[in-house]
């Protein structure tokens, strides 16, 4: 963009001038997993990868959320300006056991946000508990066909 002023008797200043990046496109999501794209989780915390890139004016950010509802992020994090972001760091899922989601959306520099990115583990914690009989808890069998039962 050039510019120059005159004013009223015709006097101009010098030619300035200053250039924009225009960035309409947002940051594209590569990857999302978590703990390794396992179906299952043991533990309360889980160990989250994830990329992007923007190539116009770089990733600045993202934010990451339990619930999709990015209003309510858990996390909105800043990170040095950079066309391409990998990340990795460990995000807590609460004490209940059950399916556990997190989406990320990623922020370039110009605002554009991505769609969100979503994956999904579920956490079990509780040891499975198991008990059985051999033919109705009797002491002997007769046979070495038994009935089990559980």
């Amino acid at each position: 963009m050039y510019a120059q002023f005159r004013d009223v008797n015709g006097l101009a200043t010098d030619v300035y001038s200053a250039t924009i990046l225009l960035d309409r496109m947002a940051p594209t999501a590569q990857t999302l997993t978590l703990n390794g794209s396992a179906a299952y989780l043991q533990a309360s915390t889980a160990t989250v990868v994830a990329s992007a890139f923007d190539t116009l004016s770089g990733i600045a950010g993202y934010e990451i959320s339990l619930d999709g509802n990015f209003q309510t992020s858990v996390e909105t994090e800043a990170l040095s300006l950079s066309p391409e972001v990998d990340l990795s760091f460990v995000e807590g899922f609460g004490a209940s056991d059950g399916l556990k989601d997190l989406y990320i959306e990623w922020i370039d520099r110009a605002g554009n946000v991505s769609p969100a990115m979503h994956a999904s583990i579920y956490k079990d914690t509780q040891t499975p508990v198991a008990s059985f009989t051999i033919n109705n808890g009797a002491a002997t069998a007769y046979s070495t066909a038994v009935a089990l039962n559980f």
